[in-house]
């Protein structure tokens, strides 16, 4: 990006608009919607609580940064005690009555004998129809993670279809690559940001057309560019009283163009810094895989 940027300086310099609109434009969309937009996912993972985001009801990512733990004194409500915090209570089996006798046996987050920093709880459903959702632990156990019986519109119906549970950092590097194997598709547990498949469906829309705006436009551009200017060379000449000596020294005063060798140059370019990008950034997660 730095090195495309001392194009720009360059261009503004030189007051070279078509390098400008057509080569520098093209290029930072280009590197910034696939790059730019990792750099970004970088930035968004390193700077979230990963201990505070859930899947709700397999569909959605929420954020709940207060968790509570799933026992009080009476073992028949919640508070907001860390769960090391005694009676530690890992059983379900020997909490019963009032606030669990309304949740259904998969809404319990404790694991074994281990304790927790605690479960998260969320109210969730429209006025007339609210849920108490508890978080449940998937940990070998990926029940509340079936897409087809677990979802929004069966917990409007029965709470026994709700489901809570803890959202893992998602892999950079699935995500990079799987932004092209399965366009458009992000699975929930894998969202880093909201409307993430269809973001990633635009960068990918740029990032294609800005491939042909940045080979095409410039040499043709300066094809009609030459013309315009032989066009006016001649009628120039035409209107001289010495026409061959007008023709003739017009011809050498402007040069040839060869609209070939400026193809050529252009593509040769294009697909340097499409390769460029591609193989530099390839390298890096490399070596960032093995680190």
């Amino acid at each position: 990006v730095a090195g495309v940027c001392c194009k720009l300086m360059n261009t503004l310099y030189f007051k070279d608009d078509l390098t400008m609109y057509f080569v520098y434009i093209p290029e930072m969309i280009f590197i910034n919607s696939i790059f730019g937009y990792l750099v970004l996912l970088i930035l968004i993972k390193w700077t979230t609580n990963w201990d505070t985001m859930f899947i709700l009801n397999n569909e959605q990512v929420v954020s709940i940064p207060q968790r509570y733990c799933m026992f009080s004194d009476d073992h028949k409500a919640i508070t907001n005690l860390p769960c090391w915090t005694p009676p530690f209570e890992y059983d379900r089996a020997h909490v019963a009555g009032g606030f669990w006798d309304r949740l259904p046996e998969h809404m319990w987050c404790m694991k074994g004998e281990t304790p927790t920093a605690g479960c998260a709880v969320m109210e969730w459903g429209s006025k007339d129809a609210k849920r108490m959702i508890v978080e449940s632990n998937v940990f070998g156990d990926n029940t509340v993670q079936n897409l087809e019986t677990f979802t929004g519109d069966n917990c409007k119906n029965d709470i026994n279809f709700c489901s809570l549970w803890k959202q893992s950092p998602p892999s950079l590097l699935d995500s990079l690559i799987k932004m092209f194997m399965e366009i458009g598709f992000v699975p929930v547990e894998n969202q880093i940001i909201a409307g993430q498949g269809g973001l990633q469906v635009f960068l990918i829309f740029i990032a294609f057309v800005s491939v042909p705006t940045l080979l095409f436009p410039k040499p043709l551009l300066l094809k009609k560019r030459h013309e315009a200017t032989q066009h006016q060379q001649l009628h120039d000449d035409h209107d001289s009283d010495d026409g061959a000596h007008g023709g003739g020294g017009g011809h050498g005063g402007h040069g040839e163009f060869e609209f070939g060798e400026e193809m050529v140059h252009q593509m040769i370019h294009t697909i340097e810094y499409v390769l460029g990008c591609i193989s530099n950034t390839a390298s890096y997660l490399r070596l960032w895989a093995l680190s």
